[in-house]
């Protein structure tokens, strides 16, 4: 009998660790922040204004799980027309943290676009130590992303 309850005791223990690490809460494919893919941030303003922009609620769009917010209806629109031209590398996560095989938030206002795609880090520091080595922490960072990125979806 004492045998038959250390059993029932495993499994059950089993079955709650098995269902509490199932129902957490998976990352978002895109960075958000508050429901809003890059803290709201344009994410065409990079590439049309060089500057990070807060886009707004009356500009919004829900594209591939995620809302974006515009700062305006034509960059909203450009986004539409073509998002794949437009969305941060790395599902907006930090491009250094992701080049280390980590998920880590960013604060939009560091940002880099190299060869036509928008790379976002953490902070000054980060943003600093990326800009060492752009090719080869981007070579890291996608060998990372092809690996953790189905976990997303």
């Amino acid at each position: 009998m004492k045998r038959l309850v250390q059993n029932f005791s495993f499994f059950l223990l089993f079955f709650i660790f098995l269902f509490s690490t199932c129902s957490k809460e998976p990352k978002p494919y895109y960075y958000q922040e508050k429901g809003i893919v890059i803290a709201g941030y344009d994410t065409v303003a990079f590439f049309t204004q060089n500057r990070a922009i807060k886009g707004s609620s009356q500009h919004q769009v829900t594209w591939d799980n995620g809302v974006w917010y515009f700062s305006s209806e034509q960059n909203k629109e450009l986004f539409l027309a073509s998002p794949a031209d437009y969305v941060p590398q790395y599902g907006g996560y930090c491009a250094w943290a992701m080049s280390k095989g980590n998920f880590s938030k960013v604060d939009p206002v560091y940002w880099k676009i190299h060869e036509n795609k928008l790379y976002l880090n953490y902070n000054k520091n980060i943003t600093q130590k990326w800009l060492k080595n752009i090719p080869g922490f981007i070579e890291n960072a996608d060998m990372h992303w092809k690996k953790l990125s189905p976990q997303l979806r």
